[in-house]
């Protein structure tokens, strides 16, 4: 794949990352911007350690939507409210981009704490099924920008 290295979105993105780590994390971090579809990844690392991160992808077929995927924070960073702090972040990067909406999906049986972040940063919880391959139960959330 080819990444942005350069031009308005990787600028744009780096200063809005930038903005709102550096109140939060000592640390530095990675940004990866795809154009087509467009694809925007944030990893977060102390001493050269990447120890969190998400991706948020467009929907396909609908550029108004915009899709909050592999988000992670490594177990030793687990519990120290990393994840909650970067749900701001993403909201940020979604408006910054002209996203109406931001959409998840969530593995309710097995991550309680993103369903707990996803509810407290007021997102909806939408529908929920069996996943037939995983037995997991999963629940789609959703958030309009406003």
């Amino acid at each position: 794949m080819n990444y942005e290295t350069e031009g308005t979105e990787i600028e744009r993105a780096t200063g809005l990352v930038n903005e709102f780590l550096s109140k939060t994390f000592q640390g530095g971090f990675l940004v990866k911007v795809d154009r087509y579809p467009f694809k925007l990844r944030v990893a977060i690392k102390i001493n050269q350690n990447y120890i969190a991160g998400f991706t948020l992808v467009e929907q396909t077929n609908c550029c108004g939507i915009l899709v909050s995927t592999q988000t992670f924070v490594i177990p030793e960073y687990a519990l120290q409210g990393i994840a909650q702090q970067m749900m701001p972040l993403k909201e940020a990067l979604a408006r910054e981009f002209g996203y109406t909406m931001l959409l998840a999906t969530v593995n309710v049986s097995g991550n309680p704490a993103e369903v707990h972040i996803l509810e407290k940063f007021r997102w909806t919880r939408g529908a929920e099924f069996v996943n037939k391959r995983t037995g997991n139960t999963v629940a789609i959330f959703t958030k309009i920008l406003t």
